[in-house]
């Protein structure tokens, strides 16, 4: 009687569908790395701080301005969360399991981060560009007057970029092809609080630092399956 060859384990199969892509094989590695280069990233926002106002200034567009309060109103928390929880819903009814957790945990990473770059910017206190007020960081009071949650002291960080960059921080450890999208969302989230005076390119630097790496944190943390 022929001797069958001993069996051999097949490879673990992972999920290379279209709409998702495959997830990257080190969570910690991509961690370390956005850590290193965040922080050289946020000091040269700063050094050209007053240059990129001073362009937004002598470049104004009735269509650009248009485009970025239309970005602004879409892709604030509310909306953003409101969008994740539906598709999450949605997902939780008729789409794969693991679709589920990354879906899920990108909610978790807007949640957060956006919470967490409202309350930094609130108690932080810096000026925004547009305000009619002296440019400068003024804490949550300031010459016997609350500035906690007040508009024109809540510049840094960008609450709409960590929003956004929460969810892009998870995706990008999740589902690579859907972080690349995320991101490139949050280019344009950034982008267009910088052109409302809004922001200055350190604020929307710092939030979305804030955002990836808190969101990524969330994942590696909570959202990747047990022992990858």
């Amino acid at each position: 009687m022929a001797v069958q060859p001993p069996l051999t384990p097949l490879p673990e199969l992972q999920d290379s569908s279209p709409l998702g892509g495959k997830p990257p094989k080190s969570p910690s590695r991509m961690l370390r790395f956005m850590l290193l280069l965040g922080i050289p990233a946020l000091g040269t926002a700063f050094y050209f701080d007053e240059d990129v106002i001073r362009w937004v200034r002598a470049n104004p567009s009735s269509t650009l301005h248009f485009l970025a309060e239309l970005v602004s109103r879409l892709l604030d928390w509310p909306p953003v969360l409101a969008f994740l929880g539906g598709v999450y819903f949605a997902v939780r009814r008729w789409g794969p399991r693991d679709y589920r957790r990354w879906v899920g945990t990108a909610f978790v990473g807007a949640a957060l981060c956006g919470a967490s770059g409202t309350l930094l910017r609130s108690t932080i206190g810096r000026a925004r560009p547009s305000a009619a007020i002296e440019q400068g960081w003024y804490g949550p009071r300031y010459n016997g007057h609350w500035t906690f949650g007040r508009h024109d002291y809540a510049a840094f960080p960008s609450g709409h970029t960590s929003t956004v960059a929460g969810a892009a921080g998870v995706l990008l450890l999740a589902r690579r092809r859907w972080g690349f999208m995320a991101l490139a969302i949050t280019t344009i989230v950034a982008a267009s609080r910088i052109y409302l005076l809004a922001h200055r390119l350190s604020d929307v630097m710092a939030a979305a630092f804030l955002g990836l790496v808190g969101g990524a944190w969330i994942w590696h943390r909570w959202g990747r399956p047990s022992g990858s």
